[in-house]
């Protein structure tokens, strides 16, 4: 790390990012209270500052509502993660999303989300998934179309399977099968509705899909549209689970 003075130098933020942060702040207004906003300011500006050289500490309000907590959770939580992956034997990996309605009016975000974890909680529960699961990863994700204005809630699950889990599950058949099951407890035909993918057994194959899941180095807030912004904390609001893990991932 080269010095700046007698400061290390950090990552500086340009004017744009600047403008953007104070953007999403205004954002953030509209869902909680002033005391967490002024909270949240004086993180964003602390570290501005130790950017610039200006001061030499730090300090977070580690508020999950603050763009740049959330930023370091994530890696946190990827790091974590890894060292459990790291510590497993004989295990292979499994990537299976499930796309929920595409919805444009907010005030449906809630309960379409909350019955796609109810659905992926019934799946889960499955004699087929059970036979070759030890644990899993659930991230809800909600993604933005900018051309359509609509959003899309999905989940992602990472499901950590034995090493034989081919002699017990057949690709083909239980996508076939998962996908039919999705769409009668939905209700509804939905394109694209679940996409399967089996991870290669090498380190790095594992590690771009815990990258990728994870949110690590994608879909910084900084970048993410006002609506998608919105919807985020739409979730928090109503308490939702974005993140669960069990069994080896624990």
């Amino acid at each position: 790390m080269s010095e700046r003075g007698n400061y290390p130098k950090r990552y500086r933020y340009t004017e744009e990012e600047t403008n953007r942060i104070i953007e999403i702040l205004e954002i953030i207004e509209e869902y909680r209270k002033a005391s967490e906003i002024d909270e949240t300011l004086e993180c964003i500006n602390n570290e501005l500052l130790y950017g610039s050289g200006e001061i030499n500490y730090v300090t977070r309000c580690k508020r999950q509502t603050c763009p740049l907590c959330r930023e370091n959770r994530k890696y946190k939580t990827y790091l974590k993660l890894k060292e459990k992956i790291n510590e497993q034997n004989g295990i292979r990996y499994i990537l299976i999303t499930f796309n929920g309605r595409e919805i444009s009016d907010l005030s449906k975000l809630s309960k379409e989300v909350g019955e796609n974890n109810d659905i992926v909680a019934k799946i889960i529960r499955k004699r087929s998934i059970q036979a070759i699961m030890l644990g899993y990863i659930k991230i809800v994700e909600i993604s933005y179309n900018k051309y359509t204005g609509k959003l899309l809630p999905h989940i992602h699950l990472l499901l950590g399977v034995r090493e034989d889990f081919k002699k017990h599950w057949i690709r083909k058949k239980e996508i076939g099968k998962l996908e039919k099951t999705w769409k009668k407890w939905k209700k509804e035909e939905i394109k694209n509705a679940i996409d399967v993918k089996i991870v290669k057994d090498t380190e790095n194959d594992i590690d771009t899909v815990l990258k990728y899941i994870t949110i690590v180095g994608k879909k910084r807030i900084m970048k993410l549209d006002d609506m998608e912004i919105r919807a985020f904390f739409e979730m928090i609001n109503d308490r939702k689970r974005l993140f669960t893990t069990s069994g080896i991932f624990k």
